[in-house]
């Protein structure tokens, strides 16, 4: 269905949704006592750009950063911070009371990266679920019915196959890849092992990201299920009426923010 706002995309985190089209960001807070606060801002004229630029050269990972870094708020950077934070303290943690130390855990590094990853997955299970599910619902309404009225979303489902799911099984295989490569030669100064590592990763996920836009990881059976099965069991779940109508304002904020800059081009 053509809709009035081309929405291109969300995200959430425990109490807040986000939801971005091509010339907004909308984020949605639910406060105490029910209160949701709003905020509407621009997307950046950087972003946009990129974003629209059609040429087959442009590298999707740079496409994909500018995307994730629109909307970024002081909830986000104070969630991802205490996220990262402990799984930082679980591997100086593991270094320093398994036998061996340093070298165990090198050397089961696929074992460590099962672990934390199964670790995070429980931590957005138990923090965003309700919330990315609400996300998801409210804007596979607006999309397929151009409504966002509670009924209409409460139809829709919260596991959507255009989720960024879809890129976990790349994503793993990535960095199996990379550890691979990095473990088999790593230069001896710091400063180019360092540079290293952020190339071979940044190569894996470019690899990752084009083979999406060349085939789609939602219409390849293995990753298309591996998205259903991880938004199924762990990052999304039926959300309430608290986070569904927080994803709702959300909506309803970025369509009337695209009818007033209408209105201004009109006049």
């Amino acid at each position: 269905m053509e809709t009035e706002v081309k929405v291109i995309g969300g995200k959430s985190i425990k109490g807040s949704v986000s939801i971005l089209s091509d010339k907004f960001v909308v984020t949605a807070v639910s406060g105490a006592g029910g209160k949701i606060n709003c905020t509407v801002n621009p997307m950046s004229e950087t972003a946009r750009w990129v974003i629209q630029y059609k040429n087959p050269w442009m590298p999707k990972l740079l496409r994909l950063l500018l995307f994730l870094r629109e909307g970024i708020g002081t909830r986000d950077i104070v969630f991802f911070g205490l996220l990262f934070t402990g799984l930082a303290a679980l591997l100086l943690l593991s270094e320093s009371i398994l036998p061996g130390s340093v070298e165990a855990v090198d050397s089961n590094i696929w074992l460590f990266n099962l672990s934390t990853l199964l670790i995070v997955l429980l931590m957005l299970k138990a923090s965003i679920a309700k919330w990315h599910g609400a996300e998801h619902m409210t804007i596979a309404a607006y999309i397929s019915t151009g409504m966002t009225d509670l009924e209409t979303i409460k139809k829709q489902s919260p596991i959507d196959p255009h989720c960024g799911g879809r890129f976990i099984i790349g994503i793993v295989a990535a960095q199996q890849i990379s550890n691979f490569v990095t473990n088999t030669y790593v230069p001896n100064q710091i400063l180019l092992a360092f540079l290293y590592v952020i190339f071979i990763n940044a190569a894996m996920m470019e690899i990752v990201l084009r083979i999406d836009a060349w085939k789609g990881l939602d219409k390849l059976p293995v990753t298309s299920q591996a998205s259903y099965l991880l938004q199924k069991y762990f990052t999304t779940a039926q959300p309430g009426d608290r986070e569904l109508l927080t994803a709702k304002r959300a909506m309803d904020e970025l369509i009337a923010a695209h009818r007033a800059f209408r209105a201004g081009q009109s006049t």
